[in-house]
């Protein structure tokens, strides 16, 4: 008769037949695997064997192949069912983890092929000879690639951001590409390229001289936006060699395509703010919500350091509205830079001729209350390149977009944008300044407010 007895574990069914066991081992059960130490009754050997034929003496102890069988109890089918079920679920999590990876992260096969779903863009397989290097992805933190081809070196990359349910503006975009290079590299320079288009998209385009790594290098880098995604592209190369393989390191940023993973995507305007005038009746919109308006603060009440304290009348007394907007440069991650500052006023004036051409020599008039006695000669120039690349809306006010530069001192140099309605017998125009070196950060900002002009409520 069978020594059967049964695996420790409780929820298992197997038995195991002791005489098939050695003596003492560990042994795991076939069916759940738990190890556990055996060890068996040890005989008690005859002090003398008088005869081993007779009936009264032990037989021979001798080596036997353990041979285990399984005998399940009632139960043993329903664990075996569990661990084909467990087996399952796992399996179909690694392949719900695996296609969701592909969708997020670059699809690299033997090819180099790049899919990006999350970003919407997919990119022609690489040539042969084309490594990643992990230095400059590292160090300028690029999200999708960064590519060397050798004899002679060259270097691509590729960043990509999702601002969710609104479209970049354009100073991010700048200050995004630029602070890149900064951070990685040393005594860079940029020199800004016009007309600068990719991806079937205007955008801004420089380019860029310094030293990565002790080594010079000279390249170009493009930004542009679609969709709610902004996407910039770095080519370059030692100085020496940039000439020799410029040509391919930007026909490689041709290879970057837009796919179609967005065509149903819309941008969010839910932010807008409002502003009206009762008389004459016009409204203003600040659909970016980056516009703070003035207002003087009652006596008594505490104050912000954020608020602007103001009085809109103590600027111009035309004034009806005055706005203030800010953008915090960042410089190799550093926010301690001084913001980018715009301002606003809203002026109504007795009705005149052309309305632009009043608010222009309004404007004038008041840039020389700041000298003295005897003011230089003003000038407000038409300015024809937009820092952000912005074109001013063909529909709504009259705009201008103008470059004063103060006589005294050739460096302070301020952009204007500004726009006019003729509306009750009144000239209203709104009139945005900003230093030019920090036009791109904040243009897009005023030719917003400024374009928003309407008369009625």
């Amino acid at each position: 008769m069978a020594n059967l007895f049964p695996c420790p574990n409780t929820q298992c069914g197997y038995q195991f037949d002791a005489d098939m066991l050695p003596a003492a081992a560990m042994v795991t059960c076939p069916l759940c695997r738990t190890r556990f130490p055996y060890r068996a009754a040890r005989p008690v050997p005859a002090a003398v064997v008088e005869d081993q034929t007779s009936g009264d003496a032990p037989p021979p102890m001798t080596s036997r192949v353990v041979n285990v069988r399984s005998q399940p109890k009632s139960g043993g089918i329903l664990i075996t069912m569990l661990w084909i079920v467990g087996s399952g679920l796992l399996m179909l999590g690694v392949l719900y983890w695996m296609h969701k990876l592909s969708t997020q992260q670059p699809n690299r096969g033997r090819s180099q092929e790049i899919n990006l779903e999350r970003m919407n863009i997919r990119m022609d397989p690489f040539p042969p000879g084309w490594e990643e290097d992990m230095k400059p992805r590292e160090g300028m933190e690029l999200n999708v690639f960064a590519r060397k081809r050798s004899s002679p070196d060259g270097w691509i990359g590729l960043f990509a951001e999702d601002f969710k349910d609104r479209n970049p503006r354009a100073g991010e975009m700048k200050d995004r590409m630029l602070s890149r290079l900064k951070n990685y590299g040393r005594n860079m320079n940029f020199v800004e390229l016009s007309d600068a288009k990719w991806l079937g998209q205007p955008g801004q385009a420089y380019q860029f001289q310094g030293d990565f790594n002790d080594s010079p290098v000279l390249g170009e880098c493009v930004a542009v936006s679609h969709k709610g995604i902004g996407y910039i592209f770095y080519a370059w190369a030692t100085d020496r060699d940039w000439e020799a393989v410029k040509g391919e390191l930007l026909e490689m940023r041709g290879r970057v395509k837009l796919a179609n993973y967005r065509d149903k995507w819309t941008e969010e305007k839910s932010n807008t703010k409002v502003y009206t005038n009762q008389k004459p009746a016009y409204t203003i919109e600040d659909m970016d919500a980056a516009w703070q308006m003035a207002a003087v603060v009652e006596e008594g009440m505490p104050s912000k350091k954020t608020d602007y304290n103001v009085d809109p009348k103590e600027i111009d007394p035309a004034a009806s509205f005055a706005f203030r907007a800010k953008f915090q440069i960042k410089v190799g991650g550093d926010t301690r830079q001084i913001p980018a500052e715009a301002k606003a006023l809203v002026v109504e004036l007795p009705q005149g001729g052309d309305p632009l051409e009043t608010i222009k020599k309004h404007v004038i008039e008041r840039i020389k209350k700041d000298y003295a006695n005897d003011p230089p000669e003003i000038k407000l120039e038409p300015l024809a390149k937009s820092p952000a690349n912005i074109s001013l809306p063909n529909s709504g006010p009259q705009m201008a977009r103008l470059l004063f530069i103060d006589p005294l001192n050739k460096e302070d140099r301020h952009m204007y944008i500004i726009s006019a309605i003729n509306v009750e017998g009144m000239t209203v125009g709104i009139e945005t300044d900003v230093l030019e070196r920090n036009g791109s950060y904040v243009e897009e900002w005023m030719v917003h407010l400024a374009g928003s002009l309407k008369a009625g409520k």
